[in-house]
């Protein structure tokens, strides 16, 4: 398993250097790379969203189950 994170590492690594000298180079001129460019604050508030959603998700039902008494819930199934 360690062999594998190394070779993803690696995957990552060299994909990235290839995109950027590609994107550099011979695609620098191409009109369509400039439609999937992101600002970094835009993609972090959608991943505090994100986070904002999932904790409201897990903790809203978790708290309405604490207020149940579980032999009252065990008896009606």
């Amino acid at each position: 398993m360690r062999g594998d994170r190394g070779q993803e590492r690696a995957a990552v690594v060299v994909g990235s250097a290839l995109n950027g000298a590609l994107a550099a180079g011979p695609l620098a001129a191409l009109p369509g790379l400039n439609i999937l460019l992101f600002e970094p604050a835009s993609i972090l508030a959608i991943i505090l969203l994100i986070m904002v959603i999932a904790f409201v998700s897990g903790t809203l039902p978790a708290s309405r189950a604490t207020r149940k008494n579980p032999i009252e819930s065990l008896r009606y199934e």
